[in-house]
């Protein structure tokens, strides 16, 4: 223990740098990797607005939170599903439905509202750097798209090293999301 006694300062920081390591995965029972989407047609059909999450979380999250602009009017509960076809060249068509019909519908159109990348729809890539609270670079990334069994898939992520209050710190986390597919 000469390190120890030399240098506490020094032991503490190694230590910190050693055990500040975190990675967070939530995920749904029984999750599927994502399948590869390679044109907008696979993403037909009628889909489940409340999205199954990992067990232990138990706060909704609704696939009308991704796919409906602004959508202030009507509680996200009361949606029952959302319908996705394709309404012309990289267009598409989404619908907000409820057991009485249609809440409200929004087009959509490649390369201005979403970028289709490895196989999904890319929502959010943002790299940065953390200033508040923390110092260090950081990552953000949202993607939807279809898991292997050809239900509807949603995963947001992020990483961060740096610095935090003082203390040397590397995260790493996603979240898993999976929306039943009801209809083709």
């Amino acid at each position: 223990m000469v390190l120890v006694d030399k240098n506490p300062l020094l032991f503490v920081v190694v230590l910190a740098t050693i055990i500040n390591g975190c990675v967070l995965i939530e995920k749904p029972l029984n999750n599927a990797d994502f399948g590869n989407i390679t044109n907008l047609y696979q993403l037909e059909g009628i889909y489940q607005n409340l999205g199954e999450r990992d067990s232990d979380n138990d706060m909704p999250f609704y696939l009308s939170y991704l796919s409906i602009r602004d959508f202030t009017s009507v509680e996200n509960s009361s949606i029952n599903a959302i319908e996705i076809r394709v309404a012309g060249e990289g267009r598409l068509s989404v619908k907000a439905l409820s057991k009485d019909g249609l809440v409200k519908e929004e087009i959509y159109n490649e390369g201005k509202d979403f970028t289709i990348n490895s196989g999904r729809i890319r929502l959010k890539w943002k790299i940065g750097s953390a200033t508040e609270g923390a110092l260090g670079p950081y990552y953000e990334t949202a993607y939807l798209g279809l898991d292997l069994r050809g239900e509807g898939k949603y995963r947001a992520g992020g990483a961060f090293v740096g610095i935090m209050f003082v203390i040397p710190i590397a995260l790493f986390g996603y979240e898993d999301i999976r929306f039943v597919k009801l209809h083709d």
